[in-house]
Formats: C-alpha cells, sequence, structure tokens
C-alpha cells in the first residue's frame, strides 16, 4: 500500500482514536514518529529493533498509549462527561511488514487498554480504501471454544489450512513448493471451502486467522478479503462483472480474531 494516504489521515485528529501507521522503516503514532526503528534479521525479515522491546511490550508505543488512555480520562473527569473513551486505534500497515510485527504492536496496544481495531486496507475490487476491524490479537494458536462451531485459518509459507472443531483439517498448498507471494495461495480453493462451512452454518460469523510470524500482512489482509464475500471475484473483472458480482454475492465470514501469530 502507498502510505501518502496513511501519513496524511494519522495527521488529522481522531475523536476518540489512535491512529497507528506501520511502514518497512518506522512507527507513527498520531502522525508522530515516536522513534520506533524497523530493522531487518539475519534471515532478511522485518522485526521491531531489540532495544525499543521491554520483554513482550514495545516500550515507546506502551509509554505513548497509556499517556494517552490516562489524559483521555483526566479530560473526562473534569468535563464531567459521561462518554467512555473508545480506546479504538485506526490501523495502516506496509503490505510487506511480516505479521510478527502486527501482532507485537496489537499485543502492546491491548496492554495499553486499547482493544479496538479498525484496518485501513487496499480494496483491490474497488480500487480504493475500506477498513476491516478486528479484536485483540491470541498470542498462539486460539483457545477460543464455542459448544457450535469454531474454525480457524492458518497462513503458512507452505499454504492455507483451515482447522475447525467437527472436522478434519483441510490443507490447502501452494502452486509451487513454497508461497513467495500473496497470488501464490489458493484464495479459490478457500473461498470455495469458506462457502460450504457457511452453507451448514450459517449464523457463525467469527473465525481466527493464525498467521506465521514470518507471513506478509498482504497475506493476511487477502485471507480476510476471501473469507468476507463467496463466491470470490478475480481481481481483473471489468466494472460490469464487478456489477454482477455485488448483487449476487453473499456474505459469509466478517468477524476475524487476529492470532499473535505461531513460529
Amino acid at each position: 500500500m502507498d502510505l501518502t494516504f496513511a501519513e496524511s489521515l494519522a495527521e488529522t485528529q481522531l475523536v476518540d482514536r489512535v491512529s497507528i501507521v506501520v511502514s518497512k522503516s518506522r512507527i507513527l503514532v498520531d502522525g508522530v514518529d515516536i522513534g520506533i526503528g524497523l530493522v531487518r534479521n539475519e534471515a532478511g525479515q522485518l522485526s521491531i529493533a531489540p532495544e525499543y522491546r521491554r520483554g513482550m511490550l514495545v516500550s515507546p508505543l506502551y509509554d505513548y498509549l497509556i499517556e494517552k488512555w490516562e489524559s483521555r480520562q483526566i479530560l473526562r473527569d473534569l468535563t464531567q462527561r459521561d462518554e467512555k473513551f473508545q480506546s479504538e486505534i485506526l490501523f495502516v500497515v506496509d503490505r510487506e511488514v511480516p505479521h510478527g510485527v502486527v501482532a507485537d504492536v496489537m499485543y502492546t496496544a491491548g496492554q495499553s487498554r486499547f482493544g479496538g481495531f479498525h484496518f485501513v486496507v487496499h480494496n483491490s475490487w474497488m480500487d480504493g480504501l475500506t477498513t476491516i476491524d478486528s479484536s485483540l490479537p491470541i498470542i498462539g494458536h486460539s483457545g477460543l471454544h464455542t459448544p457450535r462451531y469454531v474454525f480457524h485459518i492458518e497462513l503458512s509459507k507452505t499454504g492455507l489450512t483451515v482447522k475447525s472443531s467437527s472436522a478434519l483439517p483441510v490443507h490447502l498448498p501452494c502452486s509451487g513448493p513454497f508461497c513467495n507471494g500473496v497470488d501464490d495461495y489458493d484464495w479459490d480453493g478457500l473461498n470455495k471451502l469458506l462457502v460450504t462451512i457457511h452453507d451448514e452454518y450459517p449464523d457463525i460469523k467469527r473465525y481466527v486467522i493464525v498467521p506465521e510470524r514470518s507471513i506478509s500482512y498482504e497475506v493476511v489482509v487477502r485471507a480476510m478479503d476471501i473469507a468476507r464475500w463467496g463466491p470470490t471475484l478475480s481481481f481483473h473483472a471489468n466494472k460490469e462483472q464487478w456489477q454482477q458480482w455485488q448483487d449476487g454475492r453473499q456474505e459469509l465470514f466478517d468477524r476475524p480474531i487476529i492470532a499473535g501469530g505461531v513460529e
């Protein structure tokens, strides 16, 4: 994603919200560079520099968000307003940033009393921007349980795996030995499988995405796109095909929970 829009958006005043922009080199909070640098490890993967970490927390971000939260509470008390601080974050991430960085930022925000995330993503079908809402990340594999039905989608360098509480895992391999980019994944196969699940469990809206920490943010976003509507539509579709698809599509799963990532 071109971050020009994101950085200008981050400079605007968001009522009761904080904006976080994660690029390949830095992290902006409310349009301000708070000094968190990203570096490449020995494997060439982007990660948050060790000096900015305090245990699992990204310390400069944690300190900023805690101060933001507390200042809003003080303002509310002084003005005697009943409204609660929304504790929500508008999140914009460069598509090449690995999920491990995103998970660390979300975890830090959660520890700072922020729980709602609005991801600004590029909508490949509409050639524009849209938002996807998510809740806090889960560290490791999800421990969620429901007596009805729960499933999660694992994203790895070898493909996609759908696991559920009532069926054997289904693995959808890459087009080659490994998935080197977002287009190497079997998104059509995933969408067809999710349509089948939705037909059997039409009331289920929530699911869990479990990416490996090295998986790029672009792949995570594509998985959420594919899980939202069925049947899927080619990103190369023309305007007429797009309109027909809009008229005939069905909403599948619109409430993703993003896991913290697995090694």
